[in-house]
């Protein structure tokens, strides 16, 4: 009856896990109890998640999608018009009651859908989704941003790491928190401080060009 309902394990992503019926006296014992073809094809690099019996995963074409984990039979899918092999880690799951959720990025949106259908939550964000863009500024419009690992859920938060490019043209690599029941932006953590903002001072300057903190 255990449950594996964080990206890698649990919060702090340990890949730990306490179960002990398998282990190396056994473990060649084991033997296929179903297999599930996603249909696509390119890389798969996703850590599915167990909650109620239900697993969650991505496909190699960004579509997240819950199996029955006892039979692999599919419950439902969320359809990727793009078709492209966009490299999606996992989902986030968060629940209150019988409000439950699965949160992913797809590209520069992050998502929230029904754990039980996988139909937008259409009160978060616009119909269901929010742009990853929110906390950046306002010259990113047109730069690359993504999110490949899930989302870190805290209470009604999910924090956003963010996969930029690695360019000049690179657009801030602020950390956003963004309520799970909304969709609004809560707040955002400046990797590099601005001009009168905490932590700006312990920069040092080389001719006038920001290059180091403490």
């Amino acid at each position: 009856n255990e449950e594996w309902r964080d990206y890698l394990g649990g919060p702090d992503r340990n890949h730990y896990s306490n179960l002990t019926q398998i282990d190396p006296s056994n473990v060649t014992q084991l033997e296929k109890a179903w297999e599930y073809h996603t249909g696509d094809s390119g890389q798969i690099q996703c850590n599915p998640i167990i909650v109620d019996g239900k697993l969650f995963a991505v496909t190699a074409n960004a579509e997240p999608f819950c199996l029955d984990a006892a039979t692999g039979k599919e419950l439902w899918r969320v359809d990727n018009a793009n078709k492209n092999n966009v490299i999606m880690r996992g989902v986030s799951y968060w629940e209150d009651g019988d409000d439950k959720r699965i949160l992913f990025s797809r590209e520069s949106w992050l998502h929230a859908v029904n754990a039980e259908t996988g139909r937008p939550i259409m009160t978060f964000g616009d119909s269901g989704r929010v742009s990853l863009k929110s906390g950046l500024g306002t010259t990113v419009e047109k730069k690359y941003v993504n999110s490949r690992t899930p989302g870190a859920v805290f209470e009604d938060l999910i924090i956003m790491p963010l996969s930029l490019s690695e360019g000049s043209d690179a657009a801030p690599g602020h950390i956003q928190a963004f309520n799970v029941r909304t969709g609004k932006l809560a707040w955002v953590f400046k990797t590099i401080p601005e001009p009168g903002e905490f932590g700006y001072d312990t920069w040092e300057f080389v001719d006038g060009e920001m290059y180091g903190g403490a």
